[in-house]
This record gives structure tokens, sequence and C-alpha cells, in this order.
């Protein structure tokens, strides 16, 4: 039997134990669900709410139609994002819906969902298969598409000499801006009114809205791509003499975006013909995508590519009179000088209309194109590889500010011992609208010894520290380790001085992906730390208590020369400048203190007197200079404990910053524990 010292210590080492696993893992990275990346079979109804991200291969669904009586639909339904690309003209499909069985009669087989809730994104490349062989019905695909981000580029496996409507079908529903890269040139849409039960397949003799017979598609608000095979991959068919048919088109069309190429000095261009439309008029937009002689609009306005033909060049053919075709915009973006700059040429289209034996024609007439010059994906690139070394010494600052952060509740005669803790936090940064995650482990062990009317702590730490930055345009990431001294002199009426100094290295990295091509930087620095806080515990009524703070903090991170990676090539080359950070911070905490321990409210207000940053970026004639200033005046604020049990302290705090305009923490977390010896 135990004694009640051995069951206090094996309390203790459960709590210790704990304390530690909790600073070891807090908010090193978000818990994520699990990816799947290798293909999948499914031969049950099941909902998968994973994220999907395949490279070549595929995502079956089988159901069962057999003599021996087994008569089942299985229906798999995928609502997380979904991502499957197949090399271009792969054999092997992307999405396949199957019947297993040898009986001939029935319509039981598999059923395929993809984003039903069309909150998620889609992208897909490759063929999509719903037959094996003979004339019954064998699968349904149902794909929901919508977002400038989702895509499908591909087709079904069964052409338009095939009749779809014999194997099964597949509902392709596009919206705000997601898009289709079809490969076949003729199609053939189904009537797909869902009051008209004849238009979809039956389980159990009623009929299953999830069975579309034959291809049913919805293109309002979506964009059908005939200029590229897929995003960012132009077409291996000569630009402007490609014809795309649709046939039974009906209503599915109207609020669609087509999507051309041409080549007007050559008197070429894309056409799309609509057969079978029908309504009281559809409106569509058109687009022209790429043109060879865009270039030639460089730094100019309104720049006129026009045909030779009188009247202009054929574009778009409906069988439906009524119908209007608007010419809209796109913006086509090219890097220059390694990708330092970027030019954007809008291209907009100048339609004419007319009917003639029955049907809308519309031809374009010129094309009017317009460049702006922008910062390029290097230059984007190398701006935020800069803005993060302030980033990074803001988080890496947190390790060193604030000894109640750090250490917990220090008091004048405690005892030398071993601390660790974990933190993480959130911030924004930088002219790129850039969001940083990051999370780190910090370790350090003292001794404790008397000093006149108080104790001195004087002890070393170690730190490691992992970060990543991302934006709508690029990923970056970087890594930190250090060492450090530190003393803490802890005097009787609650007077508190603490110092700590600590020398390390950082590596960044950053990567943006421009139109296929990637653009990379990274470099490794040096850097150093120092910092002084001094406070005064103030007793209040009761056990309540105040405590008024000041801290000077000061930082440099050395220079810097790297060369960016422009698509694999040496691109150019960055300089960097140092960079030094003084802080001053004044606050204050208020809190409850009792035997267990304490938990407080704090508030401070902080200054950054430096921060200047500075990065010169040249290739061959070309020199981009780039300054930013990351002085600013913000509060801090948050909320905190800390716990004695038995030898160990556990201490832990949340904080948050406001008024912040360089480097906006939007949360900060730190859970640790410390343990007497």
């Amino acid at each position: 039997m135990k004694t009640n010292a051995e069951k206090k210590q094996m309390r203790l080492r459960a709590q210790v134990a704990l304390a530690l696993t909790l600073g070891m893992s807090i908010l090193p990275a978000a818990a994520l669900a699990e990816t799947i990346t290798t293909s999948r079979t499914y031969e049950e109804n099941v909902t998968v709410t994973d994220d999907v991200d395949i490279a070549d291969g595929t995502i079956i669904v089988t159901g069962f139609n057999d003599w021996s009586r087994r008569h089942e639909d299985h229906t798999a339904t995928l609502k997380g994002n979904v991502r499957i690309i197949n090399p271009l003209n792969s054999p092997r499909q992307i999405l396949e819906s199957l019947r297993r069985g040898g009986a001939t009669s029935g319509d039981y087989t598999g059923i395929l969902i993809i984003n039903p809730d069309r909150t998620k994104t889609v992208q897909l490349q490759g063929k999509i298969h719903v037959s094996t062989s003979g004339g019954s019905k064998h699968g349904y695909i149902n794909l929901y598409l919508r977002g400038e981000d989702s895509y499908f580029a591909g087709d079904t496996k069964e052409n338009a000499t095939d009749s779809l409507e014999a194997y099964g079908g597949v509902r392709l529903e596009l919206s705000e801006g997601a898009t289709w890269y079809p490969e076949w040139e003729e199609h053939r849409l189904s009537d797909s009114d869902p009051n008209n039960p004849a238009n979809f397949g039956r389980t159990g003799g009623v009929t299953n809205p999830n069975k579309p017979r034959g291809l049913h598609l919805s293109a309002n608000g979506g964009v059908i791509d005939m200029a590229f095979a897929a995003p960012h991959t132009p077409r291996a068919a000569a630009v402007g003499e490609r014809t795309l048919i649709f046939n039974n088109t009906q209503t599915a069309l109207n609020g669609a975006t087509f999507r051309i190429s041409t080549d007007l000095a050559q008197n070429k261009a894309d056409n799309i013909v609509l057969n079978g439309a029908t309504g009281a008029g559809n409106n569509y937009k058109l687009q022209v995508a790429s043109n060879p002689r865009v270039n030639d609009a460089l730094r100019r306005a309104n720049y006129e590519i026009a045909p030779t033909v009188a009247g202009g060049i054929e574009v778009l053919r409906s069988s439906n009179a009524n119908d209007t075709v608007e010419a809209s915009e796109y913006t086509m973006r090219k890097t220059e000088v390694a990708g330092l700059l970027r030019s954007d040429f809008t291209l907009k289209p100048v339609l004419s209309e007319a009917v003639e034996s029955g049907s809308k024609v519309v031809r374009i007439t010129k094309l009017l194109v317009t460049d702006e010059e922008a910062e390029g994906p290097a230059l984007q690139a190398a701006d935020v590889l800069m803005d993060m070394a302030v980033a990074q010494m803001s988080a890496w600052r947190g390790e060193n500010n604030d000894l109640h952060r750090r250490m917990g509740a220090l008091r004048a005669g405690g005892e030398s011992g071993a601390w660790v803790r974990g933190y993480g936090g959130r911030n924004e940064f930088g002219r790129h609208s850039t969001t940083g995650r990051y999370s780190g482990v910090q370790v350090g062990i003292d001794r404790a010894a008397p000093l006149k009317d108080g104790t001195l702590f004087t002890g070393v730490a170690a730190s490691m520290m992992n970060g990543s930055a991302r934006n709508s345009d690029l990923d970056g990431s970087y890594r930190s380790h250090f060492f450090g001294a530190y003393g803490s002199y802890m005097g009787k009426r609650g007077d508190y001085l603490d110092a700590i100094v600590k020398y390390g290295r950082m590596t960044n990295n950053a990567t943006a992906v421009f139109d296929g091509s990637a653009f990379t930087g990274g470099y490794g620095v040096n850097g150093w730390n120092i910092s002084v806080e001094y406070g005064r515990r103030m007793p209040l009524r009761g056990h309540f208590y105040w405590t008024p703070q000041a801290e000077l903090n000061y930082g440099r991170i050395g220079g810097t020369s790297y060369t960016m990676r422009a698509a694999g090539l040496p691109g150019a080359r960055v300089d960097n400048d140092a960079v030094t950070t003084l802080i001053g911070r004044i606050g204050t905490q208020i809190g409850y203190e009792d035997a267990m321990g304490s938990v407080y409210l704090k508030l401070g207000f902080l200054h950054e007197f430096k921060g200047d940053l500075h990065m010169r970026a040249t290739y061959g004639s070309t020199a981009i200079d780039r300054s930013y200033s990351a002085r600013d005046s913000y509060f801090e604020y948050g909320l905190g404990f800390a716990r004695r049990v038995g030898r160990a302290d556990l201490y832990g705090e949340v904080s948050r910053t406001a008024g912040a305009d360089a480097i906006k923490e939007n949360w900060k977390a730190n859970l640790g524990v410390r343990v007497g010896f």
C-alpha cells in the first residue's frame, strides 16, 4: 500500500507529464483531417468528408445487379475538397461509376456525387467513365463545381458518337466562375428538366434525381474554355482553329461564358455552334483568352488587333435567333525580367450580331488590348521574404518578453529548476495581406541563489520555432533555432528584474506560382536579441494584486543576399539590408492569487522605434528598390494563470494585439511547466 507521500508524488508526476505533453504539443499545427491521396473503390453507400488529392488515380463507385437477386444502388458522396489530376490524354479515368453483375435489366448501379453542398473546391483533369459494355445502364456521376478555383479539364470517355443515355449519365453544374475545358469537339445535351421523370434513372421503381440520363449541363455563371486544355496549358491545336458544337442545347448554356482563342491577323477565331437552343432568348458572354499579337500592345492602351475580312470573323452561331452575346474582358498575365515585373493585358472583343437564315450569328470585328505593368511573382516573393524577417522577429520576441509568459510565477526564495513551454500564434503582416502561423518549443534550466533581499535565477535556454506565411499568391515557411542565457532577480518586496540574451539562426523560404511556373527564393541569416524587463507586484485588498511593468527589447537580423529561381532557372539577385528592431513596452497585470496559484489580466502599450526594411532586386539592367517601415504603436491584452502543484508550476497565457498596423497578432498562446529541484 502506497503512502500519502508516494501517492502525492505519483500525482505530481502525472500532472507534470501532462503539462509537458501539452507544452510540447501546443499549436505546432492544426489537427487536419486525413487527406485521401490514392485511388479508392467504394462498394457501399458512403459519405466522405476528407479532402481528396490524387495524382494519376481514380475514384470508383460500384453498384450490383446480378442474377442472384442482389440488386443494389451504391452512392458515394464526396463532401471535401477534391483534386484528381491525371496526365492529359491518359487512358486512365479520374472518376468511374460502374455496375457489377450479369443482369441486363434493371437500373442498379454506382452513383458518385461530388461537392453537393457547393462549398468546396473541385479540380479534375482527365476522363470520366460511366459504362463497361452492353446497352444497360451502368453508372451516374454528379459534379457540382463552384468558384473560380474549381475546374474540370476533360470529358466523358464516351464521345458524341456514343449515346451516353444508354450507359448512364453525367450532371455537370458550373457556377460562379467554375470552368470546363472540354476535350471533345461535339456534345449532345440531354433534357435536364427535373420535373420530367424520363430524364432520370430509377431506384426501386422511384425516380432518382441523382441518376441523370445523358449529359445534363448547367453553365449559368460558369466558363467553357476552348483556348486551353487545362489551366495554364494551351491546346495542341492551332490558335483560332477549333469548333465546339452543342446539340439539343435548349437553355442549358444560358448565362455561360465562352472563352476562345483568336489569330485575327490570320483571320482565324475559334467558333461555337449551339444547335437546338430554345427559350425566349439566352444570353452568353464571350472572352478572348489569347492572340499571338498581344505582345504588340506592351505598355499601350486600347491597342487594336483586327482581321482583314469585311464584317469580321464568325465566333458563335445559335439556332435561336433571340439569343444575345455580350463581350467580356479577360486579363492575360505575362511575366518579365525573371518575374520581377508582370504585364496585365486586358483583352476585350468588339462583336457584331446578325440574324441569318433564322440563326443568331456573332462575329468579332476587332480586339482591344490594354497593358498595365504590375509587380511580378518573383518581386512579390522577395517582398514577403523581407517582411517575414520582421514577422519572425515578432514571434521570436515572444520567446523573450514578459517573464510570466516565459517562466511562470517565479518568487523570492524559489528553487532551482527546469522548464519547458510550447507556444504558437497567428499574425498578419506586410503589404500583400500575408497570414503567418507559427509554433515553437522553448526549454531552460537555471540555478537559484540568494542575493541580498531576494533570489537570483541564472540559466540557459534553447528554442526551436517553425512558421508559415501565406497569401493568395504564394506560400512561405521559416524556421529558427536559438540558444540564450538569462538572469532573473526576484525581490522579497515583489520587485523583479529579468534579462535574457540569445543568438541563433533563421531560414526563410517562399514560392509564388504563376501560370504554372514557380518563382522561389530563400536564405539563412543569423540574429540576436536582448530583452530587459522590470516590474513590481503590489498587493491590493484581499488576494488581489497589480503589477506595473516596463520592458525594452532590442534585436538585429543580419543582411543577406540570394538568387531567386524562376521556373527552375537562376533569376533575380536580391539583397536584403540588416533589420534592427527596438520595442518599448509599459503595462500592468491585475490578478488574484491564493495558495494554489494565480489568474490575471494583462494590458500593455508597445511602440516599435525602428523596424525599417530595405531590399533591392536586380536582373540584367533592371533594378528595383523596396523599403518598408514596421514602426508602429499598439496595445496588447490577454489572460493568464499560474498554478502550483507540488514542486511544479503550471502556467499559461493567451493574448492578442489591437491597433497594430505593421504586424497584427490575431492570437498568441503559451503553455508551460517549471519543475523545481
